[in-house]
């Protein structure tokens, strides 16, 4: 007859951190307690106790089914292990009191690659990754209408009582331990720095008034009139704006872009220059999931889904005009980038971006909008640099040398959790 329980549940040192790559220990305490269903309220043998670290990679699409007047909704399903890792805490006597939990300290790391070989038969894609041992993704959730996605890593405790007579409650399990947060390994300034955007560049023609020196500007009614239907007096000015910055983007620090305006003289017949400034400048970066069901069954089905993931304006700190001084060009930049995992492939998910410009030139009192949409980024893990301690770590320093260094948090997220992650709902409620 069994003499009682043994329940075991793990805390975490830093709950809600994001782990990059296998560089650093997750760290925490595994309770092991004891609960007496007879008079036996001390136990007293020997005990093995682990922590475990598992991941996964689970798609869903649903499709509508419609015979007659009955529409049926059938879901397909792929999924992926990706790790499951096992390390010895404890293994030893252990003398357990019913009521008062024994504490285990732990610490247990990611693994370099995918550890686990896929159940699902995932067929050769180039947009997928089927490699058994390739790069594990990052923490990512995607929820949309007809399509499901998720990427989570837990963390739960196992135990083991040989001859003795006790049920034991192992904490975690698939659907259940506690989230790890993950994002790939950090990456050095080179990276980053090995591919740029195409070239963009627009010109700007002004002819107007604005360009006349102030004393032969027409002034009141009739002047205004007649320069209105005779504009092409006016003298023109001509400037070649041109944008230029890296393909591959960074988490946790800011998209940097410079804007580049040169006069072009040749066409410019205006004596006095006016000032071109940047009256307004943004991004939007807009992801694009990709996700499949099993690929060894007749009815393998595949999903695209696209958002807008951030929208972010663009400053300058450098005030000055245009000219020699700053070689036409001023640097502009945004909040740091915050808010979605980096760009990644894996068994049956797929996740890149593309990102949007716009910015609004003015001279001579007009405006002119430039565009560019759907250009192809990157989007990398935290910038790392090498410490006389060894591994890297998030970097405060500015790595261009050209603005003020900015704060960078030890969670590029800001939050603990990245803000557009939201645990998955109860897998027994959605019926995964």
């Amino acid at each position: 007859m069994t003499i009682g329980d043994v329940n075991l549940r793990v805390a975490l040192e830093q709950p809600g951190a994001v782990f990059c790559g296998s560089e650093t220990d997750i760290r925490g305490q595994v309770f092991v307690d004891y609960s007496a269903r007879q008079n036996i309220p001390e136990l007293f043998g020997p005990v093995e106790v682990f922590v475990v670290l598992s991941g996964r990679a689970k798609s869903k699409i649903t499709v509508k089914n419609t015979n007659g007047h009955y529409v049926q909704r059938i879901a397909h399903r792929g999924r992926a292990p990706l790790v499951f890792t096992k390390v010895l805490v404890y293994q030893g006597p252990i003398r357990m009191i019913s009521g008062q939990p024994q504490m285990f300290n732990f610490a247990i790391r990611f693994p370099d690659r995918v550890q686990a070989q896929q159940t699902d038969t995932f067929k050769d894609d180039p947009r997928f990754d089927t490699n058994p041992q390739g790069p594990l993704p990052p923490t990512m959730v995607s929820d949309h209408y007809n399509s499901e996605c998720f990427v989570e890593y837990r963390l739960g405790a196992e135990a083991q009582m040989p001859s003795i007579d006790v049920k034991i409650h192992n904490f975690g399990g698939e659907d259940e331990g506690l989230h790890i947060n993950y994002e790939q390994p950090r990456v050095p300034l080179s990276v980053v720095q090995a591919a740029r955007l195409a070239p963009m560049t627009e010109v700007v023609h002004i002819s107007n008034e604005f360009l006349l020196p102030e004393g032969q500007r027409p002034n009141g009614f009739k002047e205004k009139t007649k320069a209105f239907f005779t504009h092409h007096a006016f003298p023109e000015f001509v400037a070649n704006v041109s944008i230029d910055g890296f393909a591959n983007l960074q988490l946790g620090e800011p998209v940097r872009l410079e804007v580049r305006a040169l006069v072009d003289k040749q066409k410019t017949t205006a004596v006095e220059l006016p000032e071109i400034t940047i009256a307004h400048a943004e991004i939007a970066i807009r992801s694009c999931t990709e996700l499949r069901s099993d690929g060894g069954s007749l009815s393998m089905r595949d999903s695209a889904d696209y958002e807008k993931v951030v929208e972010l304006q663009l400053t300058t700190r450098d005030q000055r005009p245009y000219s020699k001084a700053n070689d036409y060009t001023k640097e502009f930049l945004t909040e740091p980038l915050r808010g979605m995992p980096s760009t990644f492939s894996t068994f049956n998910i797929s996740r890149t971006y593309t990102m949007d410009i716009e910015i609004t030139v003015e001279a001579a009192t007009k405006t002119k909008k430039m565009k560019f949409k759907d250009l192809p980024v990157r989007v990398l893990p935290p910038l790392a640099y090498e410490t006389n301690n060894g591994p890297a770590m998030y970097t405060n320093a500015d790595p261009y040398g050209k603005m003020p260094a900015m704060h960078i948090d030890a969670d590029p997220y800001g939050t603990g959790m990245p803000p557009s992650y939201q645990a998955p709902p109860g897998y027994d409620e959605k019926k995964w």
